[in-house]
């Protein structure tokens, strides 16, 4: 592999387990970091000998992640890589027949189109195809446990799609994020073995720093994130913004963020306001929409290009961008609100820094009503049959019931309520353990509301969710600045904005409507639509329509002024005048 990939190193040790389980036809599922090299998993088997003209088969989420790796396999691994999907002709008979004549060494699809009739019956069912399908790798394979329930249902009938392949093709899940119940999920959809083999690198970035604190605002103001724009002194070029990834779960959110983020660079410095620096990437948009944005995010304008468009310094998306897209200089990823997991947040963050000689912050700002969730251990919470563990995995302790005793006054401010604010009382107190958050690895949110509560270091809670080798370990591996917790100086760089008051319009009086003045108004628009605009299927109302013309002659004489303020949103306010 490192002679035929060019290499400069050897393979990582994950990476061999997973080729080799592929070559000896042995199930197989592996948690590794975003960006330490899973696709070599699906590649290397390719450099075998034994393995010229097989095919494998990889499962992918999104279609920005299947057109991305076709170019990772054919750029990075010498490999014939085809994406079937509705951009590209689906399973259609031509796609169907370069499929089973061997011209591709992988193939990428959905689980909607790998199950599809046109692809079961054109492809899967063709013996001299299946005989030459080396493996299936499930690419994000969190998504079988996470979206088969509800969201995309085909994720959850996956297994069956060994029906149609020899008996012992083997089937290797891979994702960054793996818990103990996603992996009983996969065991059980994918159908698995006994025989099977795990395989748990962790998926810590000690290159990334994570910073959770509650908004100090209310969030239709959006200036809790004000800090992504750095001061007008310091805001000379586009390069002086950061590059972000900003994850929003509402598509109008994150359309309102754009605008928002979009005001507060014209108002910083002007001359970069219509440089188009932040864009949403969302589902609604085109794939080529998708695409040219995805390319400006990558580039990198240096100081010189101040005034040059052609580049987005803050992406603001969903998981349309969560999953896959390789861009090694992000230096900054903002959840917008307590996603539904742990997994998602997790996710997320590790867009930031993917390069190791980069260093990168991971910001979760979460609602102020989730540090008014009692999480600590009931006092009832001991003995045999618990599941549940305490954030330094140490102890046993069973899930507690309702809360016997109302909710402590300081508790709030005791689990962080206020970190990170503008008045900046970051102080962590040392709490004794019955007064901590303590962790349930099988909760529905995997954890996550204790990992925005911790008082210790969130590292810990983290490792604990995945199953990492040790805990000490993990928390050994990280430099010292690991979370806000650790290191509140790290607040330093997330300060929420000043407080944006909201007023509402001041409401112009009303009188009685002035007739004459409504004629004059009248008449001078017809007069305006038979010069102008005669051919037109209009009518003059699209000149002057009859809610502005009452609303004109209602308020009293009105100068120049006032009437340009009140028909703002015309475009014939000078013929008005």
């Amino acid at each position: 592999m490192r002679e035929q990939f060019r290499w400069s190193e050897d393979p990582h040790h994950f990476q061999l387990e997973g080729v080799g389980a592929q070559l000896e036809g042995v199930d197989m599922i592996i948690q590794a970091p975003t960006g330490a090299g899973k696709t070599a998993i699906a590649a290397g088997p390719h450099m075998w000998p034994k393995s010229s003209g097989t095919v494998t088969i990889m499962v992918c989420p999104l279609l920005a992640l299947e057109e991305e790796m076709v170019s990772t396999f054919k750029e990075d691994f010498g490999l014939h890589a085809i994406a079937i999907n509705s951009t590209n002709g689906s399973c259609s008979p031509a796609v169907a027949k370069q499929l089973t004549s061997g011209q591709y060494q992988v193939i990428l699809v959905s689980p909607e189109m790998l199950q599809s009739p046109s692809f079961i019956n054109r492809v899967l069912r063709k013996p001299s195809f299946a005989r030459r399908v080396l493996s299936i790798v499930v690419d994000e394979a969190h998504c079988v446990s996470h979206w088969g329930a509800d969201f995309r249902k085909k994720y959850s009938s996956l297994g069956i799609v060994r029906a149609f392949l020899p008996r012992g093709t083997p089937i290797v899940a891979v994702t960054a994020t793996l818990t103990a119940r996603v992996r009983r999920d996969l065991h059980r959809t994918l159908h698995f073995s006994s025989g099977s083999r795990f395989l748990n690198v962790g998926n810590d970035h000690p290159n990334v720093a994570i910073v959770v604190r509650a908004f100090e605002h209310a969030q239709n103001t959006f200036n809790d994130i004000d800090f992504l724009i750095p001061a007008a002194s310091e805001l000379l070029a586009p390069c002086d913004i950061p590059k972000t990834y900003l994850y929003v779960d509402n598509i109008n959110t994150g359309n309102e963020l754009v605008d928002h983020l979009s005001a507060l660079i014209a108002e910083r410095q002007p001359d970069l306001a219509t440089l188009g620096l932040v864009r949403p990437f969302n589902a609604t948009l085109s794939h080529q929409c998708r695409r040219n944005s995805m390319t400006a995010f990558r580039a990198n304008p240096g100081s010189h290009s101040a005034f040059m468009p052609g580049c987005i310094r803050i992406l603001v998306c969903t998981d349309a961008a969560g999953m896959g897209c390789n861009v090694k200089d992000v230096d900054i990823v903002v959840q917008w609100k307590l996603p539904k997991t742990l997994s998602n947040f997790v996710q997320h963050a590790r867009r930031a820094a993917r390069s190791p000689s980069r260093t990168g912050l991971a910001v979760l700002l979460v609602e102020k009503s989730i540090y008014s969730i009692d999480l600590r251990r009931s006092d009832s919470a001991s003995g045999p049959g618990n599941s549940r563990t305490n954030v330094v995995g140490k102890s046993k302790l069973k899930a507690p019931k309702a809360a016997s005793c109302p909710l402590p006054k300081d508790y709030a401010l005791l689990h962080g309520a206020s970190h990170g604010g503008m008045s900046k009382e970051d102080h962590v107190p040392s709490l004794p353990l019955e007064e901590q958050a303590f962790l349930d690895v099988e909760a529905d949110d995997e954890g996550l509301r204790v990992f925005a509560q911790a008082t210790t270091c969130r590292c810990q809670v983290w490792a604990a969710v995945f199953e990492m080798t040790t805990i000490s370990n993990a928390i050994e591996s990280v430099h010292t600045s690991c979370c806000d917790v650790c290191d509140p100086r790290l607040f330093n760089r997330t300060r929420p904005g000043q407080n944006t008051v909201m007023r509402r319009a001041k409401l112009r009086a009303k009188g009685k409507p002035d007739f004459d003045a409504q004629d004059r108004l009248d008449e001078w628009r017809h007069t305006v639509f038979q010069r102008d605009h005669a051919s037109s299927q209009l009518d003059p109302s699209a000149i002057l329509d009859d809610a502005s013309l009452t609303m004109l002659t209602s308020v009293g004489p009105l100068s120049a002024t006032a009437i340009s303020s009140m028909l703002s949103n015309l475009d014939l306010v000078e013929s008005v005048r």
